[in-house]
């Protein structure tokens, strides 16, 4: 931490070279890594097999196991740590699958068969290789080592557990070191949390986005690296929980006090009235141009333009965000407006009724491209696609949200001509 902070002072009075940039990357990895493991950097260190971490747990682990017959997630963004906590579990006599990004194709289906079926199966240790596309309803706890930079990864871990089918409650515990980088990193979440919620809230209303630049990140990374216990209040939940609290159901969101995770340093934030709560939703993409206020067609069609600008700058603040699935969603919604405001009455209720507006008075009169009705059929089912269990992919994401803007500023720009 005291050689990020030379580099973060030092990018203060200039710009860093691509090789200091780098560095600094890697010094923030590394303060990282000493917040799970000393092993993980200096694995010859006299007390390197020292980890408070993985002896909580332990502890964890063996009074679930006491309990019953749960079946229980752990995540980590490194295998080195996996195979600490694996070492650990065989030790206790506890059965555990292995799942990481080396871990062949073919073989991942039995891989995961066997944790949902093997009673003497418990555990199932993971990279974020398990944490996007697979369905683990049998687990019950979800248990996360350390915090990654990216909080969409959390969602995506977190979702594993909270699919459609789960018939338990699932309770999520982050296991936060009390001294070093993760405190600060814990709370870097709540803006992000508020701008994703006002992207998936269609009827939310947005006074500002705003793409923070370097030079915050470097003021919030001084705050992070800075060694002043005090910056921890004492009204602080524990930030190491031995016994977690079950997660409301349905939500996959963890629970408030770990709610705040770590951000990339291309951080972005907005300040929103939507309820953050709206984030895990897993109802239907909404149309985003809901019935406004104004009595008159002219003023419900230019509220509908409005909406669909708003939409469209969230969607890609969140896309830069690393909310993939919510920038498709928000994508949508700003599509839909755009389209709805072409209507008689410029609003619509939902997908099915902006539809048969679309074929009723927009194609028939040549008020609506075809095109424009194709994409937003496309970007509908690819906001659908994390109700069952599927990540949209970033470059598909980012294709998505330009394809959203092109259509938007076209649609504006013959609204504008014809007016």
């Amino acid at each position: 931490r005291a050689d990020a902070m030379k580099l973060v002072k030092l990018a203060e009075r200039r710009p860093l070279s691509p090789d200091e940039q780098q560095r600094l990357m890697m010094l923030l990895l590394k303060a990282r890594q000493a917040c799970d493991a000393l092993a993980l950097c200096d694995a010859g260190h006299p007390e390197a097999n020292r980890c408070p971490k993985l002896d909580e747990l332990e502890a964890l682990v063996s009074e679930i196991c006491a309990q019953g017959a749960s079946k229980i997630l752990i995540f980590s963004e490194w295998t080195s740590m996996l195979d600490f906590a694996k070492a650990r579990l065989e030790k206790l006599g506890i059965g555990c699958g292995y799942l990481h990004g080396g871990v062949p194709t073919e073989r991942r289906p039995a891989l995961l068969a066997r944790f949902r079926e093997d009673p003497d199966q418990r555990v199932l240790l993971s990279t974020d290789a398990g944490g996007v596309g697979l369905n683990l309803q049998v687990a019950s706890y979800v248990i996360h080592l350390d915090l990654p930079w990216n909080p969409g990864k959390l969602d995506q871990r977190n979702g594993r557990a909270h699919r459609v089918g789960q018939t338990h409650g699932v309770s999520v515990t982050y296991l936060v070191a009390e001294d070093g980088i993760e405190r600060g990193i814990e709370g870097t979440l709540a803006s992000k949390r508020a701008l994703r919620g006002a992207a998936l809230d269609a009827g939310s209303d947005v006074d500002e986005v705003e793409a923070r630049g370097f030079n915050v990140f470097l003021a919030e990374l001084r705050d992070l690296l800075e060694e002043d216990a005090s910056r921890v209040d004492d009204t602080t939940e524990p930030t190491v929980a031995a016994n977690p609290e079950p997660a409301p159901e349905p939500e996959p969101a963890p629970e408030p006090a770990a709610e705040r995770a770590a951000v990339a340093p291309e951080d972005v934030s907005a300040r929103a009235t939507a309820d953050t709560d709206a984030a895990t939703s897993t109802a239907e993409p909404s149309v985003a141009a809901l019935a406004p206020a104004e009595s008159s067609a002219v003023a419900q069609q230019a509220r509908s333009v409005s909406r669909a600008r708003d939409r469209l700058r969230l969607s890609r603040v969140v896309l830069d965000a690393g909310f993939h699935d919510d920038a498709v969603r928000a994508a949508y919604d700003a599509i839909a407006a755009a389209i709805a405001a072409r209507t008689e009455a410029g609003v619509a209720s939902g997908h099915a009724q902006l539809v048969a507006a679309i074929y009723r008075e927009l194609l028939p009169n040549a008020r609506l491209p075809s095109a424009a009705a194709a994409s937003l059929a496309r970007l509908r089912d690819l906001a659908l696609l994390r109700d069952e269990g599927v990540g949209v992919p970033e470059a598909l994401a980012r294709g998505a949200v330009e394809e959203a803007e092109e259509w938007v500023a076209r649609l504006d720009g013959e609204s504008n001509c014809q007016a």
